[in-house]
């Protein structure tokens, strides 16, 4: 984890399965609803600098994030062929951050791991 938060340049790695509860990797008391984060998702990947796209397609995960001070998030499928399992976000604090194309291809690459 320490390795893949350095790369990604975050604090914490965040995973949603079938319960739709974001939940934390370094955190085991973080759970917040997530559970209409699949209507943001219409692609293998979310990558947004600001949470506009999130406020209008996925208010309950939107509040969540706002709830905890974040103000970007980057989002992939966990999935094996066309059935997703769940769901890996980065989400930082910081404004207008621009996720890099090294970053997306690392998640991305994590999340095919999983399955």
């Amino acid at each position: 984890m320490p390795v893949l938060s350095e790369i990604l340049k975050v604090n914490d790695i965040y995973y949603i399965l079938g319960d739709g509860r974001l939940k934390s990797t370094m955190n085991s008391d973080f759970d917040c609803d997530a559970s209409d984060i699949s209507e943001l998702m219409t692609e293998d990947l979310f990558s947004e600098n600001t949470l506009d796209k999130v406020k209008n397609n996925s208010p309950k995960f939107y509040q969540t994030l706002i709830n905890n001070g974040f103000k970007t998030t980057l989002v992939v499928h966990i999935r094996k062929a066309k059935t997703v399992s769940g769901y890996l976000v980065c989400a930082v604090k910081r404004s207008l951050r621009i996720w890099q194309e090294n970053e997306c291809a690392v998640l991305y690459y994590v999340a095919g791991l999983l399955v």
